[in-house]
């Protein structure tokens, strides 16, 4: 677990060599620079310990949260700790609980809580235009399988959110294998639940509402790089025939799914239109996020920190924290959640027009 910091003399430290990180970055030209600043107010806290994650609803009105036990903060930190990949969550398995939280209010309720002590978080979407949420679970559970002695299996667990219901709602639970995942429809309020061991074996249309029944997936299709039609009704996987070369990505044809007959059907082509997956990667804004990572001297002890900036361009780059890290805005983009040492705090963002400044000297930031 990260050593917490203290306001004082080390996180001046941070403060101080933070800075040195910018030092060497060239300064934006007046014209390449945004219209707008977008100045953090205070922090405020939103929940904690033991926050794993948080992130915004569509609508900016509601922040998920996904949280465990003293326990399973420790296993994640050793999980994490044991990492090598920082852009990939540690496989850590711990406790879980789901809690939604209201800007409105500022009061949260636990939606979910997980039943098994082993479990891990897979994916969190949220479907297009609306403030319901996909939250996908691995778990570590005892099964048992035909005349085989119980053993320990991940079972993947799909959960459905409404806010403005509060309580999650278990839409799915499958012995599916490491492939299992959610895709989401760039236009409609609709996700593909993909089931499957090592390829993709069926699929299920998930609506607000309902799941539907599993469309077979023949084993030659693969959802390799897969497109979408613009309207975001038809997903096509690639067909990867005789003659194809799945390690180039060159398939020989495409599968369809048409979300609303909910049906599979080959065809020779994509239409021209067609658009790239939905990664559910954080909305566009106006500035960036960098998180930082430097060394810092706490007496004869050298811990990491890793400071979290908000980068508006040019000499407008503000600490939201000297050591946190995992942000989130809204699509709207005014404000920001982020996790530290576990707890989770949100600063509204006030958006004024820039300034008319001169450019800064060359050398960096001032």
């Amino acid at each position: 677990m990260r050593s917490a910091i203290k306001f004082g003399s080390v996180a001046v430290s941070v403060l101080l060599a933070a800075a040195g990180a910018f030092s060497a970055e060239p300064e934006l030209k007046p014209a390449t620079l945004p219209p707008f600043v977008y100045t953090p107010g205070s922090a405020s806290y939103v929940a904690g310990p033991h926050v794993l994650a948080a992130q915004f609803s569509q609508s900016g009105r509601h922040v998920l949260l996904t949280m465990t036990t003293p326990e399973g903060a420790r296993r994640q930190a050793e999980a994490a700790a044991a990492h090598s990949n920082i852009n990939v969550p540690p496989p850590g398995f711990a406790p879980l609980s789901v809690v939604m939280w209201s800007r409105r209010t500022h009061r949260s309720a636990v939606s979910w809580t997980s039943p098994w002590e082993e479990a891990t978080l897979r994916q969190i979407c949220w479907l297009p235009g609306s403030d319901t949420a996909l939250v996908a679970v691995w778990a570590l559970e005892q099964v048992r399988t035909g005349n085989d002695p119980p053993h320990k299996r991940l079972v993947f667990h799909l959960l459905q959110l409404d806010p403005r219901l509060g309580t999650a709602v278990e839409r799915r639970t499958i012995l599916g294998g490491p492939s299992t995942h959610i895709e989401l429809s760039p236009r409609l309020p609709i996700a593909l639940l993909c089931d499957g061991g090592e390829s993709t074996e069926s699929i299920r249309i998930i609506r607000q509402d309902t799941i539907g029944a599993p469309i077979p997936i023949p084993a030659d299709a693969s959802d390799f790089n897969p497109k979408w039609s613009a309207d975001g009704a038809t997903f096509y996987m690639r067909v990867f025939g005789p003659g194809s070369d799945f390690q180039k990505g060159k398939s020989t044809s495409w599968l369809a799914i048409d979300t609303g007959r909910e049906t599979a059907t080959p065809v020779d082509s994509l239409p021209a239109d067609s658009v790239d997956r939905v990664e559910n990667a954080p909305p566009v804004t106006p500035f960036n996020f960098i998180e930082s990572v430097v060394s810092v001297k706490d007496g004869g002890r050298v811990f990491e920190a890793h400071p979290l900036w908000l980068d508006c361009g040019g000499r407008d780059v503000f600490l939201l924290h000297p050591d946190a890290g995992k942000p989130d805005t809204p699509r709207q983009s005014d404000a920001v959640v982020y996790v530290a040492d576990g707890i989770a705090f949100l600063r509204d963002l006030q958006r004024a027009p820039r300034p008319s400044l001169p450019p800064a000297p060359s050398g960096g930031r001032q």
